[in-house]
């Protein structure tokens, strides 16, 4: 392992791992291309674990331009973070208010319940979960704030774009971060978590920068960031040490959480993401738990897969057949993958239902056009 990759691995294990100095000491007196291991943090999302972690050391290894580059992203990332934990908490209230329940969930709440740190990881949007039925309302609720649809959708609350789309994202005209409103936490065609009233029963009430927020239990929590982790194909470092920050500090109850895996056929993906934080981050897990997830041939193979591209990128086409094959292999049963290959073929997206207004004359032709469409993009 060349000495930036095995130095970002360590910083990170400083998260979960009070010992990890030797290790650090022991990387920092091999050669270190400074400029590349820096290229390898913003790639990774991982300045909290490596400035808090490099910050500490009394050895002098660190140029002191390292340290300063680092801080400056890390103070970026607390003033961004900071604006978006306004704006979440100003969102939820005006939906709750409206009589429109959200969770919100990822972004700068995750930062300070896993992290205990606002600061403590990256993100690109806020992530809130309405009911299928309130969408229509919420889109109004969220013009008032002075939020505009993005991504062209002509009428993304008719019931037909409700049906099969999972979620829509909104810009705010004050030019601040997007919104994601999502009504289901997985694609329609994914086999995964489609009692999607079930997270709504367990969810919790949470005090986040002084207002009372609503949140997944820690158990859906965990489920919810391994699936968010096989979306993106565990590119990030940051989705890893988000799966293990929220283990140690949410605590799942690890019979509840293996229960819900197995009834949401997660236990594959969920599997994958604890391989993937032990082997990785040395997060301890319980060993009955551990154990399951190595019995599990293919969740081994995918930690496997994930690893090794974390050592290369992947891009194009090729990037884009090798993970439709991957993600199909998550789920359970032959049932189940066949109808993911059908579904993510023939479902329309964001993309296809752009433009004009959803009938069902158009559905019925719009299947058609994205194989055409996927078959241009991949194949041409």
């Amino acid at each position: 392992m060349r000495a930036e990759t095995a130095l970002l691995f360590h910083c990170a294990s400083s998260l979960f791992n009070p010992g990890p100095e030797v290790n650090i000491e022991e990387t920092l007196s091999r050669e270190v291309d400074w400029q590349e291991f820096l290229s390898l943090v913003t790639r990774h999302r991982a300045v909290f674990p490596v400035f808090r972690c490099l910050s500490r050391l009394s050895s002098g290894e660190v140029p002191a331009a390292v340290l300063e580059k680092l801080r400056g992203i890390q103070l970026r990332t607390l003033t961004f973070n900071l604006q978006a934990a306004r704006e979440l908490v100003e969102v939820g209230r005006a939906l709750e208010e409206t009589g429109r329940p959200v969770i919100a969930y990822k972004g700068p709440l995750l930062a300070v319940e896993a992290y205990g740190d606002l600061a403590g990881r990256q993100f690109t949007d806020l992530d809130i979960l309405v009911h299928p039925e309130d969408v229509g309302r919420v889109r109004d609720s969220l013009a008032g704030l002075g939020y505009q649809l993005s991504g062209g959708l002509a009428d993304f609350s008719s019931g037909l774009a409700v049906r099969f789309l999972r979620d829509v994202v909104f810009r705010n005209r004050r030019g601040r971060l997007p919104l994601e409103v999502q009504w289901r936490l997985a694609q329609r065609y994914h086999p995964v978590f489609s009692k999607i009233d079930e997270p709504w029963s367990r969810s919790r009430r949470t005090i986040f920068e002084g207002a009372e927020l609503r949140t997944f239990c820690p158990e859906d929590t965990l489920l919810i960031l391994c699936l968010h982790g096989l979306y993106h194909a565990w590119e990030h470092l940051q989705m890893v040490t988000d799966t293990a920050a929220a283990i140690k500090s949410l605590k799942p109850d690890w019979e509840r959480t293996l229960d819900l895996a197995r009834e949401n056929r997660a236990e594959r993906i969920l599997f994958v993401g604890l391989l993937l934080a032990n082997r990785m981050l040395s997060m301890e897990l319980p060993e009955p738990v551990l154990a399951r997830a190595f019995s599990d041939r293919r969740a081994v193979a995918a930690a496997r897969d994930a690893l090794r591209r974390f050592f290369y990128f992947e891009d194009g086409a090729d990037k884009a057949r090798r993970f439709f094959f991957r993600e199909a292999g998550m789920f359970p049963g032959l049932g189940n993958q066949a109808r993911y290959f059908i579904g993510r073929l023939l479902t329309p997206n964001e993309e296809d239902l752009a433009g004009r207004p959803v009938t069902r004359l158009r559905l019925m032709i719009l299947p058609w056009l994205r194989l055409i469409r996927l078959f241009r993009k991949y194949f041409i």
